[in-house]
Parts: structure tokens; sequence; C-alpha cells
């Protein structure tokens, strides 16, 4: 008979860093927290628990629960485990953005409305300039 075992991606996470950022990129890419938590907790396992609370200066159980599903670790603790991995955050548009788009963008704006003349006129500018009127 056969012992089968639940696959756990951290025995395979100790490749080169290009590696592990594609592991973690797709994570992010859910937008899913509690899936890049895991992901992230994931990665730690795979260097070593261990030695990770310890660059950031945290004991091993509280690393464990920060990045639990339950866990609610904040930005700079994210930000200092990513870096202690290895790794940084990088920023781009979701959308790639062409001239030609920025050009169709303007065109469909609406113009300004003309400005009221008469009572209509002085009334909307006396209530722009008294917001408590």
């Amino acid at each position: 008979m056969t012992d089968v075992r639940e696959f756990d991606a951290a025995y395979h996470l100790d490749n080169p860093p290009e590696v592990i950022a594609a592991y973690l990129g797709e994570a992010f890419e859910t937008g899913d927290n509690v899936f890049i938590a895991h992901a992230i907790r994931t990665v730690t396992r795979a260097r070593g628990m261990d030695a990770m609370a310890e660059k950031l200066g945290m004991s091993r159980s509280g690393l464990y629960k920060a990045l639990s599903p339950e866990g609610n670790p904040s930005f700079a603790t994210m930000l200092q485990l990513l870096g202690s991995l290895g790794m940084g955050v990088r920023i781009h548009p979701l959308e790639i953005v062409t001239p030609r788009k920025v050009r169709a963008t303007l065109r469909s704006r609406p113009a300004k409305p003309a400005p009221l003349r008469g009572r209509q006129g002085r009334k909307r500018a006396k209530i722009r300039s008294d917001p408590l009127a």
C-alpha cells in the first residue's frame, strides 16, 4: 500500500527568487487577501519560519498568527516580510493606457455647463459662496 501525502508547495519553493516571485505574483493577481497571506505563509515556511521570525524581530508563533487566515498583519509587517524573502512590491496600472485612449477620454468628457444668468445665477452663486446657507 502506498502512502499519499497532501501536496505542499513549500517543498517546491526552495528554487531561485524568480520562481518565488512568480508564485507570489500569481497569488497577488487573485486579489484575495486570504489567498495572498496563504501564499506568503507557504514561502515563509519554505524559507524557515524561525529564520524569518528572527529577521523580523517577531516570535515564531507571532509570525504564524499574523499569517493565519484569521490574522490581520499590518502593511509594514507584510513589506518587511516580503523584503526578508528577497521580494519587493511594484505598482503598475491595471490597464495599459495608450495615447489614443487618453485622447478619446479627453474628447468624451462633457463640456462645462454655461453659467446661469439672472436670478438663478445669483442664487446659485450665493449658495456656493455660503456653505451654511
